[in-house]
């Protein structure tokens, strides 16, 4: 079977912090907890 097309627009960032991938729309990372400014 032929994957799915991946759509092109991101739908995660990087934590500038830890580096972790998190969701485009997070304001703070799951992870560490840094607040995201964006």
């Amino acid at each position: 079977s032929i994957p799915k097309e991946i759509p092109k627009q991101r739908t995660t960032k990087y934590c500038p912090m830890c580096g972790e991938k998190i969701p485009l729309e997070a304001q703070f990372c799951s992870y560490c907890g840094n607040k995201i400014l964006e």
